[in-house]
C-alpha cells in the first residue's frame, strides 16, 4: 500500500463558514500501487472549481466518504503497465472524464459522452476498477475517477493527458476543466464562427435582438433563463453550469419552436481531451489564450476549506492549491 494525504469528505454539509465546519479533514490514507492501465500521479497542483462546492453541499450526489478534487496536474511517479504510454517524470493533466476508446461514443469521436467513463465516475471508481483508495480498511470513492485533493492520486491511464515539462504546474492544472470547458463550450459546443456575437449572459437591448450564441457557465436557473432570452430567433444557448437537479424549469415550447433556437448542453467543452488539451495549450503558449488571467489566489491544501468559503462568496475566481 502506499500512504498519502488527502482531504477526505464524509458527509456533505452547507454549515457556513466552512473554515470552521470543516467538511475536508486532511487524513492519511491508503492508496493500492498503480495496476495494469492504472498511473501514480503526484499532484503539483489543483485548482478549485464549483463542481467541487457542489460536492460538498450534496447538490451533486457522490458515494461517501470520497476524496473530492478534478481540476489537476502531477507529474507521473509509476505506471502500472510496461506498456504504458506515460513513463516517471512525464508532465500530465488530470481529466475528469475518462474516455474508454471502445464504446460508441469515444469511436465516433465525442469522448467527452464515454458511457463507461460516466458509469465509473458515477460508481467513484476508475474506468479500471476500484475503488482503490482507503481509510482504516475501509473503501474512500474517487471523485471524477482522480481524487485530485490530495498529494498523490492513482488513476487510469485514461483519464491523463501528457504535456510539456515547461508547462508551469499551477497553468496545466486549468486545462483539465476550466480551459476545456471554456474554450470548448465556444468552439465545439458553440460552433461560434468569425462574425458571430456572443453573450455570456448579457440582455437583448445591448445586441439589437440578441445574440447569435449565448454561453451560461454560473449554474444557476436565472443566469440559465438571461442566456435563453439573449439568443435571437434561430441563435444557439448553450449551458456548462450545473443547476441542482432539484430545480424545475418550464420551457415555452410552441416559443421554443417558433424561435427556431438551438438549446445545447456543453459537457467537458465537447472536447477530446488527448486533442483539444495539446491544441489549447499551445494557443496560450502563443500568447492567445492567457488563461494564467484565470487564477486570482493561490493557497496550500492545509486551506481548502478556506478556499471553498472564498469559492461559495464568489471572492475569487480559480484558487490554486499545492500539496
Amino acid at each position: 500500500m502506499i500512504q498519502l494525504k488527502a482531504a477526505v469528505l464524509e458527509t456533505c454539509t452547507t454549515d457556513r463558514p466552512f473554515a470552521e465546519s470543516r467538511p475536508l479533514t486532511l487524513q492519511t490514507i491508503d492508496a493500492e500501487p498503480p495496476g495494469p492501465g492504472e498511473v501514480l500521479v503526484r499532484i503539483r497542483a489543483v485548482s478549485l472549481c464549483r463542481s467541487d462546492l457542489s460536492v460538498i453541499t450534496g447538490v451533486r450526489a457522490w458515494p461517501m466518504p470520497i476524496v473530492p478534487g478534478h481540476e489537476a496536474s502531477g507529474i507521473v511517479e509509476e505506471v502500472g503497465s510496461h506498456d504504458s504510454p506515460f513513463a516517471a517524470g512525464d508532465q500530465v493533466v488530470l481529466v475528469y472524464q475518462p474516455q474508454c476508446g471502445t464504446c460508441s461514443c469515444c469511436v465516433g469521436g465525442d469522448g467527452h459522452l464515454c458511457e463507461p467513463g460516466l458509469a465509473a465516475n458515477r460508481a467513484g471508481a476508475l474506468l479500471t476498477g476500484g475503488p482503490r483508495l482507503k481509510l482504516n480498511g475501509e473503501p474512500i470513492h474517487h471523485h471524477m475517477g482522480l481524487s485530485a485533493f490530495a498529494e498523490m492520486a492513482v488513476v487510469s491511464e485514461k483519464s491523463l493527458v501528457k504535456v510539456e515539462k515547461d508547462l508551469p504546474a499551477d497553468i496545466a492544472a486549468l486545462f483539465g476543466c476550466a480551459a476545456l470547458c471554456g474554450a470548448g463550450s465556444i468552439v465545439n459546443t458553440g460552433r461560434v464562427r468569425p462574425g458571430e456575437t456572443v453573450a455570456v449572459a448579457a440582455v437583448v437591448e445591448l445586441t439589437g435582438g440578441g445574440v447569435d450564441c449565448a454561453l451560461e457557465s454560473a449554474g444557476v436557473l436565472e443566469a440559465f433563463e438571461t442566456a435563453y432570452a439573449s439568443a435571437k430567433r434561430g441563435g444557439r444557448v448553450v449551458t456548462l453550469g450545473l443547476v441542482s437537479p432539484k430545480t424545475p424549469y418550464a420551457l415555452d415550447v410552441a416559443a421554443h419552436v417558433t424561435g427556431a433556437k438551438a438549446l445545447i448542453g456543453s459537457y467537458m467543452g465537447s472536447c477530446n481531451a488527448p486533442l483539444d488539451i495539446p491544441k489549447f495549450v499551445g494557443l496560450y503558449k502563443s500568447g492567445k489564450f492567457p488563461v494564467d488571467k484565470l487564477i486570482t489566489k493561490r493557497l496550500p491544501l492545509t486551506d481548502i476549506n478556506l478556499a471553498l468559503d472564498n469559492m461559495a462568496d464568489s471572492r475569487e475566481l480559480r484558487q490554486v492549491l499545492t500539496p
